[in-house]
């Protein structure tokens, strides 16, 4: 490689007693841009890598929150309706047993309030 360097020197005008050291300080030169070259490759995929993974973790994170919004508004509405089913169930008892009271010639409101107690 120096071989090659020592006219690239000379035809730069670089005197030739300092021809093999520019080629030398050329080629550390070289060797030092290409190392500071590659670390900054190498830190430029890890950096996208790292961003990725990040984004991926996100995204699953995101996913497993909506499910998890998703059955619990799927609960909420069941014990709604179970509540609501309680209520009507509740309300019709009462209304038939008022109705059998006022069958029977007692007060509705008293068969109603003993259904209460």
């Amino acid at each position: 490689m120096i071989g090659l360097l020592l006219p690239l020197a000379a035809r730069i005008g670089v005197a030739p007693r300092f021809q093999r050291l520019a080629a030398w300080a050329f080629l550390l030169l070289a060797a030092v841009a290409l190392i500071f070259a590659v670390r900054a490759a190498w830190r430029g995929w890890l950096a996208d890598r790292d961003a990725a993974v990040v984004q991926s973790h996100d995204k699953d994170l995101t996913i497993e929150a909506a499910a998890r919004v998703t059955a619990a508004d799927r609960a909420a509405d069941a014990a709604m309706r179970n509540r609501d089913d309680a209520f009507d169930n509740s309300q019709a008892t009462l209304k038939d047993k008022a109705d059998e009271a006022a069958r029977t010639r007692r007060s509705p409101l008293d068969a109603v309030f003993n259904g209460m107690r």
